[in-house]
């Protein structure tokens, strides 16, 4: 169980954090304050083990996703068996794009996830977190031997370096589906890089970048939802996740260089 006073005090210092700038003039609460302000709602309900209020303030994607990550029948009951992976620090390089917005954030054993907001009826909720995988929960009164979700086990996810992993891959694949050339080169191995140039040079491509802007420009690689994380598998050096999107699973390789993970394919 999460330690109370810890969740307290983190909670008290996202609301230090998000404090200042009003101005009572009556202007309209930007995006980015009232993220500020559903994300401290957020950290108060965890602190407190509010899992009810914590639900609510989140889409019915990342409900559905708590309850059928942790195979249970509601949110609540999902985000209180998986608390410990939830983000409890304060949150960084928030960015905004229309009626979607991502940030990182760390979770009470400090390791760092991506955290994605989406605004629905003119409000901005929670809508997703590393490690919570799409799916349909499975009801309370199903016996859960008789659902057809596959079941898949996790191996190394739920681990620290497994948590890591989570979070590389899914940046990847959020860098294709946004068409990210930074996120991507940043997150695959120079090996891949060398792949992605060699690709690139055939229309003077130099770099990584451009030559994933060479890419886009002739492939699509979107999704109609970013692939979630749901086993990963480490042997040294090298991991394999497996991601699921929809009905259909892939695995990404991976390769562990100077102490950070890396995504070993092009897309």
């Amino acid at each position: 169980m999460r330690c109370g006073s810890a969740a307290a005090l983190l909670a008290a210092l996202v609301v230090l954090s998000s404090c200042g700038g009003g101005s009572g003039s009556g202007k309209p609460v930007s995006d980015r304050a009232a993220i500020d302000k559903l994300y401290t709602k957020l950290t108060s309900a965890g602190g407190t083990n509010d899992w009810p209020a914590w639900c609510s303030l989140s889409t019915k994607r990342f409900q559905d996703a708590a309850a059928f990550t942790a195979g249970v029948g509601t949110c609540p009951d999902g985000v209180s068996k998986l608390n410990k992976q939830l983000p409890i620090t304060n949150l960084k390089r928030l960015t905004i794009t229309g009626s979607h917005a991502t940030a990182s954030a760390q979770d009470s054993s400090f390791i760092d996830m991506k955290v994605k907001f989406a605004k629905q009826g003119g409000d901005w909720k929670l809508d997703g977190l590393t490690g919570f995988a799409n799916g349909t929960p499975v009801p309370a009164s199903t016996n859960t031997q008789t659902t057809t979700t596959p079941s898949v086990d996790p191996g190394k996810l739920h681990t620290a370096a497994g948590r890591e992993i989570a979070g590389v891959v899914s940046d990847f694949y959020t860098g294709l589906e946004n068409e990210d050339t930074g996120v991507l080169c940043r997150t695959i191995t120079p090996s891949a890089k060398e792949k992605v140039i060699a690709i690139g040079s055939i229309q003077d491509a130099k770099t990584c970048g451009s030559a994933y802007k060479k890419i886009f420009n002739q492939l699509s690689f979107s999704y109609t939802q970013t692939p979630h994380v749901v086993r990963v598998t480490i042997s040294g050096s090298k991991a394999r996740a497996t991601t699921m999107f929809g009905s259909h699973t892939t695995k990404a390789p991976l390769k562990k260089i100077s102490g950070a993970w890396k995504v070993d394919t092009i897309g």
